[in-house]
């Protein structure tokens, strides 16, 4: 239930088995006093509906006003950040987080944040960025100016022992850069 909970959601694993371990323990006790699972498992169904129609009733939705959007967001992140590794730095990855998802602009398409990890600095060290990043240096005795080149930007390496058929493959024509 908790790796369900962690896929499905990616959080509140510890709450989602603490309740589990209640309704279960409640159960024990009324089938203990003969009341039948089929008779429990309705009374847990109206229960949830009843649930989710108070959540309904309380939810305020700030979509049409930017500003308090935003602060829902980064108090919904923060939450979420207070029970993880990051809780001395919450407010810094919560605006991170937010403003990662904002970028995305209504698409949902989570996929589309990657997060890359990078050995050194301290954790405030971490930022956003626009576009992707791609850490290389330049070789040795290689040109630090380039003119009039392409530029091939692949989703795959490019080891000639392991070169494959490309579904993703760019080419940039770039006409000036300085390294």
């Amino acid at each position: 239930m908790s790796k369900t909970q962690d896929d499905e959601v990616g959080d509140g694993t510890t709450s989602v088995t603490v309740l589990a371990a209640e309704l279960l323990r409640e159960a024990e006790l009324l089938i203990a006093k003969k009341i039948h699972p089929q008779i429990i498992i309705s009374g847990w169904r109206k229960a949830t509906q009843a649930a989710r129609q108070a959540l309904k009733d309380a939810a305020v939705d700030h979509g049409n006003d930017q500003v308090k959007f935003q602060e829902d967001l980064l108090n919904i992140s923060r939450t979420t950040l207070s029970s993880k590794l990051l809780t001395h730095h919450k407010d810094h990855f919560a605006k991170l987080a937010v403003e990662a998802v904002l970028r995305l602009k209504s698409s949902g398409n989570l996929e589309a944040i990657h997060v890359i990890k990078k050995l050194g600095g301290s954790l405030i060290d971490s930022y956003l960025d626009e576009g992707f990043l791609l850490d290389k240096k330049i070789g040795v005795n290689q040109p630090k100016r380039l003119e009039n080149v392409n530029i091939l930007i692949a989703n795959t390496g490019m080891d000639t022992d392991k070169i494959k058929v490309l579904p993703f493959l760019y080419v940039l024509r770039v006409t000036h850069h300085q390294f």
